[in-house]
């Protein structure tokens, strides 16, 4: 049987980040080529303005009540390499975060490795002033039988924290007694309950159009 190329390997990793980042609520879709400045999933998180907010928040029309939401911009890489990721991919993030300082929406950067990240990388992550999280997704690989996302870790930064924390909304870490065994994931809380979705799918946003 041949070996995956390292295409392949690409892409089924990011079809599971994919899915692990639908599992929190949000819209994102596949980008590459030229120009893209190594991001893989580009899209938006949907949020709550303030606490309190019913979901879903959308108008009969389907367009999102703007009184009531607000989108945050999404920027997403991710890893499928057999070491693991030193502070060089934290530094590659953030610099393409830079391009979006003036930006009128907030904007989140999200790290996902298949193999983990060294404590250089959590720390530089911790450090910098761009709202981070990083993730170690173990599965993903070619030919993988996909079930529920595994979560091997998950980290955030305090600048990430601090977009959330006004609106009500926070990341847990969790775990769930399967009939496998114990798996370990991360779900979104808002208001003290689990959050729904807010606002449309990616291929309903105003946004961008």
């Amino acid at each position: 049987m041949a070996r995956p190329s390292p295409r392949d390997i690409g892409h089924a990793f990011e079809a599971h980040a994919l899915r692990f980042l639908t599992s929190l609520h949000m819209s994102l879709a596949h980008v590459g080529g030229a120009g893209d400045g190594g991001v893989d999933l580009r899209g938006y998180w949907w949020l709550p303005r303030r606490p309190g907010v019913p979901a879903p928040a959308l108008r009969r029309d389907g367009n999102p009540a703007v009184r009531s939401i607000q989108p945050a911009r999404v920027l997403a890489q991710c890893k499928a390499e057999r070491r693991v990721l030193g502070p060089r991919a934290v530094r590659e993030l953030e610099g393409v975060m830079a391009h979006l300082e003036h930006d009128k929406h907030p904007a989140l950067a999200v790290l996902l490795s298949q193999s983990g990240f060294t404590p250089a990388a959590m720390a530089h992550a911790q450090r910098t002033p761009k709202p981070m999280l990083l993730v170690h997704l173990p599965g993903g690989r070619v030919g993988e039988v996909e079930g529920e996302v595994e979560v091997a870790g998950a980290w955030w930064n305090a600048p990430f924290a601090a977009v959330l924390a006004p609106l009500g909304v926070e990341i847990r870490r969790e775990v769930a007694v399967r009939p496998g065994g114990v798996a370990a994931g991360v779900g979104v809380w808002y208001d003290g309950r689990r959050m729904e979705r807010f606002g449309p799918p990616l291929d309903k946003s105003p946004l961008d159009k």
